[in-house]
Formats: C-alpha cells, sequence, structure tokens
C-alpha cells in the first residue's frame, strides 16, 4: 500500500532568510513586468516538465500570441466557449481582430471547437498535493508574505479587466455571437500566480520543491498562458511599459492590446501599516443573538421554505413591482417590459434571443449591494453578522444551502440540456416551450426579429451569471430583515427571489419565470425524487434528481441495467444509478464473484461480501488520442461490503444493501466492525443486528 507523505514543516524566517527573501521580491516584479521578448523555448521547455509532473503527454503544440487578450480569444474558440455562430472581420479600430486569431490557430492545424480538457487547473493542484506544506512560522504567515510578495498586485487581473471590456464590444459589434459578456473569457480565472510566486520564493531560499520548475519557467516568460490536453496556449510580455509602480503603470502589448497594470497605489512598509484595531462597533448595533431573535430566525427560515415550496404561482403585479424597485434602487430606468415564462428553459431561451438582439445586461447590483452591506455594517456588530446564519434550530443545512443546492441542480439540468449551445434538442424533446418562448420573444421584439436568422437561435448559450437575484449576495440581508435591519436598497431583490423563479435583469426587458410547482427533496433539502421528477414547472419541464444530482429521466422512470451504468462517462450519475438499482441486483448483473466472504456474526444465517468496485465505474477517464488521465475518485479507494438487514421488511423479505469501506480490508468482519466503530473481536461476538 502506498504510504501517504506526511505534511512538511519549514524553517524559521531567520535575517538572512529575510535578506534573500528581499532580493527575490526584486527579482520577481522585474520578471512579472518585464519587455524582453519571452525566450519561447525556455517557456516551451516550462510547459512539457508542467504536463509531466503531472503525469500527462506534453501538449502536441505550443500556441504563441502577442497579447493575453489575442490568447483568450485563441482559447475560447479552440473548446468552443464562445459558442461561435460566425466570426466575422473586425470594424475599424478594433484592437484584436477573432478572424486574425482564427486564421493563426487553422493555420497550424488546430482544430477548432473540438471537444478539450481543460488541464491547467488539475496540473496546478497536483503540483500543490505534492508540496503541501504545515501552517509553519514563515510559509503562510503574513509576514512571509510580505517578504516575499510583490508588495502591489501582479498585473494579470488588470490585464483581464481591459480584455473582458474589449470583448464586450467584440460582442455588441455582432463580430462574435453570444460571448459571455459580463464574465468575459471563462478560461481567465486564478492562474495560479499567487501559488507559484510562492514556490519561487522557497526556491530562491533553497526548499526543494517537486514538480513546480516548470510553472516557475512558464511564469517567468509569459503574461499569461493555459493548457488543454493536447495545445498549450501562451502570450507573451508587453512590448513597453509606461509609468511607476506605484503612481500607475501601462502595459501595451505588440498587437496593440493596451491595459492598465494596476491602479495607483502607495507603496507600502511595515511602518505605515495599520494594526487591525477588531470589528467594528456600531452604536446600537444587534450584538447578542437573543432567544426572541433566534426565534424570529427560525420561523423566518421556516416560511421562507414554505413560500419557496408551495407551488403556488407568482403574484406578477407584486413581482414586477419588486423589478421595477429594484431598477431604480441600482440607478436604472424600469424596463419597458417584463417578459414571464413558465420555466427557466423557456427564459434561458428568451434571454439569449434577446441578448442575440442587442438586449444587454441591466447590471449586477453592484451599487444596491454595497449599500446594503454599508447599511448593514451601521446596524450591526461583525461577529453578529458573522455568526448569524448559525443559528437556525432547523435539522440539516440551512435555508439558503437548501436554495444554492436546488438552483445547482437546476443549473445542471439547463447545462445539459443545452451544453454545446444547440437548442435543437430542446425543440425535438419539448416543442411547445420552444415554441412559446420563441413566439413571445419575437412579439416583443417586432420588426427586428427578422434581422436574425431563426437558425441561429440554434446557436444561441444560456449563461447561468446573467440569472439575477441568487442567494450569496442577499442571504445576508435577508436573514437581518427578519431581525428589522434595515436595506430598503435591495428591498425589491428580496422580493424577487423570495416570490419568483429564475430571472434576467436585462436594459430595456426584464425576463422572469414561474416558480416550480412541484420541488420533491430529501430531509438534508436536497432535491430527490425516487420515482418521478424532482422539479416540475407549468410548462411541462422537469428536473430529475438522486439526493441533489441532476440524472437523465430514464434512469429514475425506468431505471439502468449494469451495463448501461458502465457506459455513462459521469462519475457522479454512475454512482446516484448505482444506488437507485442498488449495489446487490448491480454487481449480480456484472456477475462480479466476491474477493471475501465470511458469515456475519451480527446476523446470524447470513454472509458479508467483500467486493472490488469495477475499475471502470470508479475512474473518470479524461482526454483523447489515445491519452487518457484517470481522476482517483472516492470510490477508487474503496471496497463494497455487500450486508442483509437484521430487520424483516413488511413483505417477509430481508433488503440488501452495499456500503463502502476502506480498500485496504481483506476481512469482511473487520470492515463491518469498523462501519460501527467497534473493534473487531467485539464484533465477531454480536448475536444480532437489528
Amino acid at each position: 500500500m502506498r504510504q501517504r507523505r506526511a505534511d512538511r514543516s519549514l524553517p524559521e524566517l531567520t535575517v538572512e532568510h529575510r535578506q534573500l527573501l528581499e532580493g527575490f521580491r526584486l527579482q520577481w516584479e522585474a520578471v512579472l513586468h518585464s519587455t524582453a521578448r519571452a525566450d519561447r523555448e525556455a517557456a516551451e521547455a516550462g510547459v512539457r516538465c508542467a504536463y509531466e509532473g503531472a503525469g500527462l503527454a506534453p501538449p502536441k503544440i505550443c500556441m504563441w500570441f502577442d497579447s493575453p487578450l489575442a490568447a483568450l480569444i485563441a482559447a475560447e474558440i479552440v473548446v468552443g466557449r464562445m459558442g461561435v455562430n460566425e466570426i466575422l472581420q473586425a470594424p475599424a479600430g478594433t484592437v484584436v481582430d477573432p478572424s486574425r486569431v482564427l486564421q493563426q490557430l487553422q493555420h497550424a492545424g488546430v482544430e477548432v471547437g473540438a471537444r478539450r480538457d481543460l488541464v491547467a487547473p488539475a496540473m496546478l493542484a497536483k503540483a500543490k498535493q505534492h508540496n503541501s506544506f504545515k501552517e509553519g512560522s514563515w510559509d503562510t504567515s503574513a509576514q512571509f508574505r510580505f517578504q516575499w510578495m510583490p508588495r502591489r498586485p501582479v498585473p494579470w487581473f488588470y490585464t483581464f479587466e481591459h480584455a473582458r471590456e474589449h470583448g464586450k464590444a467584440l460582442c455588441q459589434n455582432n463580430i462574435i455571437w453570444n460571448t459571455v459578456r459580463d464574465r468575459q473569457f471563462s478560461l481567465f480565472k486564478d492562474s495560479g500566480d499567487y501559488h507559484v510566486s510562492a514556490w519561487a520564493a522557497l526556491t530562491a531560499l533553497g526548499v526543494e520543491l517537486h514538480d513546480v520548475a516548470g510553472f516557475i519557467q512558464i511564469t517567468r516568460e509569459t503574461s499569461w498562458w493555459t493548457a488543454f490536453d493536447d495545445i498549450a496556449i501562451l502570450a507573451e510580455h508587453p512590448s513597453a511599459v509606461d509609468g511607476t509602480p506605484y503612481a500607475g503603470m501601462t502595459m501595451t502589448f505588440a498587437d496593440g492590446f493596451t491595459a492598465q497594470g494596476h491602479p495607483q497605489l502607495a507603496e507600502t512598509s511595515p511602518r505605515r501599516q495599520r494594526r487591525n484595531t477588531g470589528p467594528g462597533r456600531p452604536a446600537g448595533g444587534l450584538k447578542i443573538l437573543t432567544k426572541d431573535r433566534q426565534n424570529a430566525l427560525n420561523e423566518f427560515a421556516h416560511q421562507w421554505r414554505i413560500d419557496r415550496t408551495s407551488g403556488a404561482p407568482a403574484d406578477r403585479p407584486r413581482v414586477e413591482d419588486a423589478i421595477r424597485r429594484a431598477y431604480r434602487a441600482e440607478g436604472l430606468q424600469p424596463p419597458q417590459a417584463v417578459l414571464w415564462f413558465d420555466s427557466p428553459l423557456a427564459g434561458a431561451l428568451a434571454q439569449s434571443i434577446l441578448w442575440m438582439h442587442g438586449h444587454n445586461s441591466g447590471g449586477r447590483w453592484k451599487k444596491s449591494l454595497q449599500r446594503a452591506d454599508k447599511a448593514i455594517s451601521k446596524q450591526c456588530y461583525e461577529k453578529f453578522r458573522t455568526n448569524v446564519h448559525e443559528h437556525f434550530d432547523e435539522p440539516g443545512p440551512n435555508v439558503w444551502d437548501v436554495e444554492r443546492m436546488r438552483d445547482e441542480t437546476i443549473s445542471a439540468a439547463l447545462q445539459n440540456n443545452i451544453a454545446a449551445g444547440q437548442w435543437s434538442g430542446v425543440q425535438q424533446r419539448w416543442p411547445t416551450i420552444f415554441e412559446h418562448a420563441l413566439t413571445a420573444t419575437h412579439h416583443q421584439l417586432g420588426a427586428a426579429a427578422d434581422h436574425c436568422p431563426r437558425a441561429n437561435i440554434h446557436t444561441a448559450r444560456w449563461d447561468t451569471a446573467r440569472s439575477q437575484g441568487r442567494w450569496d449576495p442577499l442571504a445576508e440581508s435577508a436573514t437581518l430583515a427578519a431581525l428589522g435591519v434595515k436595506t430598503p436598497s435591495v428591498r425589491g431583490l428580496l422580493e424577487v427571489a423570495r416570490t419568483a423563479g429564475w430571472w434576467w435583469a436585462l436594459d430595456t426587458v426584464a425576463v422572469v419565470t414561474e416558480p416550480p410547482q412541484l420541488v420533491v427533496t430529501d430531509e438534508q433539502g436536497r432535491t430527490h425524487h425516487e420515482t418521478g421528477p424532482a422539479i416540475r414547472y407549468r410548462d411541462g419541464y422537469t428536473v430529475y434528481a438522486w439526493h441533489g444530482v441532476n440524472v437523465p429521466a430514464d434512469l429514475i422512470e425506468t431505471g439502468w441495467t449494469a451495463q448501461q451504468i458502465m457506459n455513462e462517462p459521469n462519475v457522479e450519475i454512475r454512482r446516484c444509478a448505482v444506488e437507485r438499482i442498488g449495489w446487490d441486483v448491480f454487481l449480480a448483473q456484472l456477475g462480479a464473484e466476491p474477493i471475501a466472504s465470511a458469515p456475519d456474526p451480527g446476523n446470524p444465517g447470513h454472509m458479508l461480501h467483500l467486493y472490488d468496485p469495477p475499475e471502470a465505474l470508479v475512474t473518470d477517464v479524461l482526454g483523447q488520442g489515445g491519452r487518457t488521465v484517470r481522476i482517483r475518485t472516492r470510490a477508487q479507494r474503496s471496497r463494497v461490503l455487500m450486508c442483509t438487514n437484521g430487520s424483516v421488511e413488511r413483505d417477509g423479505t430481508r433488503r440488501r444493501y452495499g456500503l463502502m469501506v476502506p480498500a485496504h480490508h481483506e476481512d469482511p468482519v473487520a470492515a463491518a466492525a469498523e462501519l460501527y466503530g467497534i473493534p473487531v473481536e467485539v464484533y465477531r461476538n454480536l448475536e444480532v443486528r437489528r
């Protein structure tokens, strides 16, 4: 058995270490703002090293671009995440022409829009796994971080902000259909720059690390990069950097893309650091959660659950008034029209069509939420704010966890229906929903609808971020409102969240959906139904779920055979399917043989059987072209213990069930004893289990 590698502690931060780190910091800042052309050979060697460190075959192609914007456009195109319908010649003044990026990719022989696995996050996670340290005296402390981290943000984040603005302009000019405008470039997320900088600092001190040299080398030679299973995309350094680090800095790239490196910042120093004086102390603010307040919280949570699962239709005039108030609170003109639909599927189609006709997102409620936060700070002590959500008396997840889980299930169902940006499957499966949404939306658009060919509708993509009024930013305001905390700036948003379904706020029109007609959950509040849809809407749209996991309808309605389960590529759905038919039926259909069997001391007359789960069942395989990446799952590190229930069912039978036990078990009796948390010898002496 492979022995688990112990975490390692780091030595104390000595005076010598501090001197080395100061030299490293100055050098690393120079690297991050270098204007020298990249040493492409060194960078590509770093790419190969990073891939190999993660157990991957090196990419076939390393594509270079002159700026992060061009590299991002390329990355979105190669995986089809832009939902590309057509890439047209960019108008004059466009910084990076997507059509030229497309030509570069095609000239290099890159298959555009192919199904690819984004392996960059997995590679970074693998490297972090190999280099986990205990929180010693200086590896994660603020003192150490001050010594090694550049004293201003690295430029990538601010570069992203400018890239996002350019992307929005491209979409508004219909150069690229359906890019996610308000979360422009889904691939531009945490590039691991914090971890790479920390690793580079540790190596400067002589600390031996594993499988990170490639990441450090790539960071030195690029302004941004990302990695797929068969292609790595890299961006050159800026060709010019104007300004000084603490008075604002502008980076200009060879293709004309310009970005503000970071806003004007004051240079930090230990002498100027202010000591944290602790949480704010608002005069007369809420400080203690009294019994009356706790009762009010739980009454609020109980009533909210009732409202959200009642199945009653929305009070449309009330919701529309709340939407208008939400727009005004944000400083926006109220929508000229509110379009109602009976399900998120219909709403998603409607907002996609409206966006294709120039209806942009009306905002993210940033101003409203900021004002609400300030209002709460004036009325509540900080500790009260952070602890109040822990005082719900209801068993299981609190009301907001339930809302998030339900949203995740619905989101997964919609993504599965339109994952590739194609609505043709929706039209075939739910023709009435499709036609109603299409007709209502075109009626709102009027003559403008003639400018959008019907075929283009099938390339529209739905963006989860456009669904407004979700729970994370509103949960605190809604909870504290039950205690009398006033947050007028989000009152309209809270009203919509409580009484309506999913909705999208566009500039001159709002798309709103009815709440579900039926919601069925398990004891933990997760959407779950063993024999039918867990969520049903009035237009016939249904969502099937097994303990919070979105699953295909036939898995619930008819059940899958063992072979169907083995053919399912998603490991979570495979797990749900096995639970649905039972491990005993699943293993019997496969003809699996136990690796060990023994009489059950706790259930005389019955046997315990220990199985290895099938390899294909418990391993996710990623990659193409014969190259695979095997992802270990919990089941892969486990075995299945088949038991017989000690109690007789109403029909006189005894149910058999499978339980996951650690893979090191060879003895079924020892595995059963561990499940009960008792020594194996004690379990061997049991007479009957009830």
